[in-house]
């Protein structure tokens, strides 16, 4: 069944925040990444992130997973000395 001009399209509702962009300002990385905007500038100036400038400083979806899969299990708690994960 085709979509007709004017109807939403399906599933769109369901889809996450910012699920379909490829690139996000700072504002939406640290939403996404539950921080805020200032641990992300932190994270981009210590090199644990790289980012673009396109106006303002944007940051790549491929990056955020790049990251995300790379931190896994570390503790971010002190940005000058990122250790293993440890409980």
């Amino acid at each position: 069944m085709s979509r007709k001009e004017g109807q939403p399209l399906e599933n769109v509702k369901e889809h996450k925040p910012y699920e379909f962009e490829l690139v996000y300002t700072v504002p939406e990385a640290a939403k996404l990444l539950k921080v805020d905007q200032f641990t992300v500038r932190s994270l981009i100036k210590k090199g644990y992130i790289q980012a673009l400038k396109l106006g303002r400083l944007k940051i790549r979806k491929l990056e955020i997973d790049r990251f995300l899969e790379w931190a896994q299990g570390k503790d971010f708690s002190n940005l000058d000395e990122v250790k293993e994960l440890t409980f």
